[in-house]
């Protein structure tokens, strides 16, 4: 893969000064969001822990994350026959939050592990391609701010492929300042099946 380090290095600092200022979202209400979320496990699992592997866990998810999944869908940015109809349905943006803050308060998702050449190939990968940078270690937290990116590690490996698929041809946002566009379409189908084996193994 080839990258263009500086107008990624600018890309990152701009992303990293307006996240620091940007407002922390008040936090939802877990307790009341574990009855709004039976809006949600059907598809979703108990807990957030789907089963399905175009579905993505929700366990442990980035509470500020999964609202702002749920806005785009709602505001037709995103689109999705189920997710589209289920989003209109939550209108007031409090049960919206108190449903965030149940599915964050899981125990983060969590993977098999694979001890495997394209795993470890995987990881060189998405660690070269700089994705720590934001979603941390392994891609289990947000690094080094509070910001809307998503637990990555344990995610269904299915579905970790068509997010980085529909992030890179432009069929779903990924981050405001194209970061993630801009390091997909450097990559190889190899590559991504490679990056979602080890992230789905953690």
């Amino acid at each position: 893969m080839q990258y263009e380090p500086m107008r990624f290095v600018t890309s990152y600092c701009i992303l990293v000064i307006q996240v620091l200022f940007q407002p922390v979202m008040a936090a939802g209400d877990p307790i009341a969001g574990e009855q709004k979320a039976l809006l949600c496990v059907t598809c979703h699992g108990a807990s957030g822990r789907s089963t399905v592997p175009n579905i993505p866990k929700l366990s442990g998810q980035m509470e500020n994350y999964i609202v702002r999944a749920t806005e785009e869908f709602q505001s037709g940015i995103r689109a999705s026959p189920v997710m589209s109809d289920i989003s209109a349905m939550l209108k007031n943006p409090v049960d919206l939050e108190d449903i965030a803050a149940y599915f964050a308060s899981q125990p983060i998702m969590t993977g098999t592990p694979r001890d495997s050449a394209l795993a470890q190939r995987g990881e060189a990968l998405f660690t070269s391609g700089r994705c720590n940078y934001c979603h941390g270690e392994g891609g289990k937290r947000f690094a080094p701010f509070k910001m809307a990116v998503p637990v990555i590690g344990g995610q269904h490996k299915t579905y970790l492929i068509i997010a980085m698929r529909d992030i890179r041809d432009a069929k779903r946002p990924g981050d405001d300042y194209d970061l993630m566009k801009q390091t997909l379409e450097e990559m190889t189908e190899q590559d991504i099946e490679a990056i979602a084996e080890y992230l789905s193994g953690l």
